[in-house]
């Protein structure tokens, strides 16, 4: 038979896609994706912490395999229907019938899906302390650039492109005075037009295969439901004029980062767009890249 190797998702951004691994109040952004994609993808986190798009771009060659070699498959558009023999039922330890089933993660077919998350460093203020500053004119072209990339055409990706999420100025104001900065490194007005750029570009690729995930909209809609008596523009919450929030302190772990409640808004914002075909499988004949252990015990082998 043919070599069989997992297709895969990539994620790609800064440290709130490296940090999407870790534990964080007893949630793993990373741990339940790969648990919504077991037997069917293999999830790769190439988060980069401290990265903008200019330091991604110098080094994007080395992030996306080469399609002879990796297939960051996911969400074919013309699966492959082939002939397999699969159990009547998930009772039954019998192989009984054969049936024609669509295969969207076949290798051949398979087309890739990175996720894209990029702006809270590129969004830092111009001149300050990071020195991780990129115009935002900039850092459209650079986004435009991830999006055409060589590599990503080579792989003709249907692609997850992520908004940069809010900030907290009260909160991340304590971390950079502990760090020695004697002003803010990011303001919240500042970070949304960054934002608001991601919502332009995947406007602009939406029939290139790019779909939106609007992080930064998903949070500040949790932040206005959980305080709806509040009268503050939506737009200045997590300001300093705006004074301090609780729910978006419970959001961010420092201002910046998320919290384990924080990536469960992220997860929540990308499930629904990753294997919307597997709800719509028999349950006897899932689209594993490898067989039920039922059929290697009836065929005696692979």
């Amino acid at each position: 038979m043919d070599k069989k190797t997992y297709p895969q998702i990539i994620l790609l951004g800064d440290s709130i896609v490296q940090y999407s691994s870790y534990l964080r109040d007893g949630f793993s952004f990373t741990a339940c994706l790969e648990e919504h994609c077991t037997r069917r993808l293999q999830v790769v986190n190439l988060g980069l912490s401290g990265y903008n798009t200019s330091h991604a771009l110098k080094i994007f060659e080395h992030l996306i395999p080469d399609p002879a070699s990796a297939k960051v498959a996911y969400l074919v558009s013309l699966p492959i229907m082939r002939d397999v023999t699969v159990p009547p039922g998930t009772n039954s330890g019998r192989l009984e019938q054969k049936k024609s089933i669509t295969h969207p993660f076949h290798n051949s077919a398979s087309t890739p899906l990175p996720l894209i998350l990029f702006g809270a460093n590129d969004a830092c203020l111009p001149g300050g302390p990071t020195g991780q500053h990129v115009p935002l004119q900039k850092y459209k072209d650079n986004i435009k650039a991830i999006l055409t990339h060589p590599s990503v055409k080579a792989q003709n990706p249907e692609i997850l492109l992520v908004t940069p999420p809010p900030i907290n100025e009260v909160q991340l104001e304590e971390e950079d005075q502990a760090k020695g900065y004697d002003s803010l490194t990011r303001l919240q007005e500042h970070t949304a037009k960054y934002s608001a750029a991601v919502r332009d570009i995947a406007l602009e690729f939406k029939d290139r295969r790019v779909s939106l995930v609007d992080l930064w909209q998903a949070i500040m809609q949790k932040v206005v439901h959980s305080r709806p008596e509040a009268t503050t523009d939506i737009n200045k919450r997590g300001t300093k004029d705006s004074g301090d929030d609780r729910i978006m302190r419970s959001l961010l772990t420092d201002g910046l980062h998320l919290s384990g409640e924080g990536y469960r808004i992220f997860w929540e914002e990308v499930r629904p767009l990753v294997g919307k075909q597997w709800s719509q499988e028999p349950l006897d004949a899932p689209s594993w890249v490898f067989p039920h252990h039922r059929q290697l015990i009836e065929r005696g082998g692979l």
